[in-house]
């Protein structure tokens, strides 16, 4: 059948794109504003310890284990859905958060951020790969463009609201790792997310 004028191919279309694809996007909002605001908590903790040129180092710890765990992604059986891995990810994501908002050391630090990127990789991957299987071919460029858009605003808000935080805790002389709430918050609307996604059929090409 020939295209309706205006409109999409009927053959192309998928019922409720939309929809199906606003799960992958708020995830990847609350993961880029758990980047964000983990890294503003890095910082605080890095200049309270009187050592703030520490911190890319030590947030480079985060982008070793994400680098790993995303390749390894692809390791994975076929009968771990996306759905699933994405649950995961955005729970241990969480876990690990709450638990480095009692780190008080360099090291600790160190080995919280590296917990975080093992969750980190598979997240990134998996929501990327769930829009690009529901957006038909005509508009998977503008699916991935909204999704990178999620990213940037979820960075923005994550910076914003991380250092309003982090101000505060110092303000009242609180430890600065307490910041790490931010992006707990940041990545349980990453996991609620996953779990509110309905997988729809792939589209045709």
């Amino acid at each position: 059948h020939p295209p309706r004028a205006g409109g999409r191919d009927p053959a192309t279309r998928v019922p409720d794109f939309d929809r199906l694809v606003l799960a992958p996007t708020v995830g990847v909002l609350g993961l880029g504003a758990c980047f964000s605001s983990s890294q503003v908590a890095v910082t605080g903790i890095t200049t309270a310890l009187g050592r703030p040129g520490d911190a890319g180092l030590l947030y480079a710890v985060m982008g070793i284990g994400s680098a790993v765990t995303a390749l390894a992604v692809v390791a994975l059986p076929a009968a771990v859905s996306a759905r699933t891995r994405w649950t995961v990810a955005g729970a241990g994501l969480t876990a690990v958060m709450l638990g480095a908002m009692t780190v008080r050391t360099g090291g600790g630090t160190a080995l919280a951020l590296l917990l975080a990127g093992v969750f980190m990789g598979p997240a990134i991957v998996t929501l990327f790969s769930v829009v690009g299987e529901l957006a038909p071919t005509r508009a998977a460029g503008t699916a991935m463009t909204l999704l990178i858009s999620a990213n940037v605003v979820g960075v923005a808000i994550g910076a914003a609201v991380g250092g309003a935080v982090a101000e505060a805790l110092r303000d009242a002389g609180r430890p600065p790792a307490l910041t790490f709430a931010v992006s707990a918050v940041a990545t349980t609307l990453l996991t609620a997310a996953a779990l509110l996604h309905r997988r729809g059929a792939p589209p045709s090409a």
